[in-house]
């Protein structure tokens, strides 16, 4: 669970803010932010987010957010599972921008009832060359280390969701 997991790093005494879209039900909504920050976070409800995140990041906190769904941020065809998929901007230009680390995490449920939570090393992205190219490349490397989290087990993915709904308009 992301909130499971977002928590956990809170209560470490890590400064984390979490991006997210606010609930169509405003008592979820609530009842949600409510827990993040009963749990140490500081929610950034996810329109109009890119300040906050900067400030947040220059402050030296940490930004948890979800790049494994097909939103209406400001997005890129990135390759995902072997697939075109739109992958949000955000975190890979405020880390460029601010040479702050990308590091990829995910928590599993074990058999055992427990979770465990996977952190993978830190993305070794490639300078902004403003050509896009290299921002193609930088997408596909953060889609790539989302590819080896789920790995782990895949049956905890959230397959529901649509993530190839966009696709690239065909090219006449």
């Amino acid at each position: 669970s992301w909130e499971l997991m977002a928590a956990y790093v809170s209560q470490l005494g890590i400064p984390l803010a979490v991006v997210g879209k606010n609930l169509y039900d405003k008592r979820l909504d609530k009842l949600l932010i409510g827990w993040r920050e009963d749990a140490g976070m500081q929610n950034i409800p996810r329109d109009g987010a890119a300040r906050s995140m900067l400030q947040w990041l220059k402050k030296g906190g940490l930004i948890g957010v979800l790049i494994d769904q097909d939103t209406k941020v400001e997005s890129e065809f990135a390759p995902f599972m072997g697939h075109p998929a739109r992958t949000p901007l955000a975190p890979m230009l405020l880390a460029q921008r601010l040479g702050a680390p990308i590091v990829p995490m995910a928590i599993h449920l074990q058999e055992n009832g427990k979770h465990v939570i996977t952190v993978l090393p830190e993305l070794d992205l490639i300078p902004d060359d403003k050509t896009g190219a290299t921002r193609q490349k930088n997408l596909a490397l953060c889609n790539r280390a989302l590819e080896q989290l789920i790995a782990i087990d895949d049956r905890q993915w959230v397959w529901m969701h649509k993530r190839w709904k966009s696709q690239p308009k065909k090219k006449t």
